[in-house]
């Protein structure tokens, strides 16, 4: 990756944490197909980055449940939960920009269309 480490997603280990870096691998990618207007790129790999998110956040009850029903506690720590909820935050946070962007984007390449 250009020759940048991942970041290293603190107080999650084992396969959390590789999925979370699987998330966050994804987002760089995202920034750079952005960048170069690769959006038919970046809608794919926002699918994926969601689908890895899905993974991280599914082994979690407080998290799979949180939408549906009562929460589980006692099986994830306080600090694994506020990573996972953050970088839910976030992703959501991105989506929602890469689809202003998107818009501004094909609202441009109509405009330039019919000049």
């Amino acid at each position: 990756m250009n020759g940048r480490a991942a970041a290293k997603p603190r107080g999650l280990h084992g396969s959390r944490r590789v999925w979370a870096v699987g998330v966050l691998a994804a987002t760089s990618r995202i920034v750079r197909q952005a960048a170069r207007g690769e959006w038919d790129g970046v809608s794919c790999t926002v699918q994926q980055r969601r689908r890895l998110l899905e993974r991280l956040a599914g082994g979690i009850p407080e998290l799979r449940d949180a939408a549906g029903g009562e929460a589980t506690s006692g099986r994830s720590n306080c600090t694994e939960l506020s990573c996972i909820e953050a970088l839910q935050q976030a992703v959501a946070e991105s989506d929602a920009l890469i689809a202003m962007l998107n818009k501004v984007g094909t609202a441009n390449a109509r405009g330039a269309l019919h000049v």
